[in-house]
């Protein structure tokens, strides 16, 4: 039995409490495995590209494979200022549960963009095991489910939304 004086909340508010630390910790560290894997894209794609021969040159010379490396560095951005914004609220102590939703969403979201971009890259190489890039698509495709899945953080996006402009 835990005291009075030292509940976090109302008595029987503790599964609620819990789940929402666990929720709000859990979109942060997927956001940032997002990050991971669209940097791990980006490096491994640059290299590829600037390996890569074809028609005499390095297929990053070709414009459309620019377009796709350009692309993934900057959901790579964009998702990273949005990781920022929402940890430095949390250092604040300033309510984040839905920026964090926002990292979480469009993080793992970019992820899996960028992953297929990085395949696409690779030509048919990106599916060989050899490559890294067959991996980070597989990688990013677990994480749009885990610490809640992409509806649902739509779902605490729009409910904030919804209440914004009445």
């Amino acid at each position: 039995v835990v005291p009075r004086e030292n509940l976090l909340g109302s008595e029987g508010d503790g599964l609620k409490i819990s789940m929402a630390a666990i929720s709000e910790v859990g979109r942060a560290g997927m956001a940032g495995c997002g990050l991971g894997v669209m940097a791990a894209c980006l490096e491994a794609s640059v290299k590829f590209a600037n390996q890569r021969m074809l028609g005499g040159k390095p297929i990053s010379q070709h414009q459309g494979i620019q377009w796709l490396i350009s692309d993934i560095y900057m959901d790579l951005e964009t998702s990273r200022l949005l990781s920022y914004k929402a940890a430095w609220m949390k250092d604040q102590k300033i309510r984040c549960d839905v920026e964090m939703a926002m990292a979480k969403y469009y993080a793992t979201e970019a992820a899996g963009r960028c992953a297929k971009k990085a395949v696409d890259i690779h030509g048919g190489y990106g599916y060989m095991m050899e490559y890294a890039a067959q991996r980070y698509y597989r990688d990013a495709e677990i994480l749009i489910a885990s610490a809640g899945t992409s509806e649902i953080q739509r779902i605490v996006m729009a409910r904030k939304a919804l209440t914004s402009f009445k």
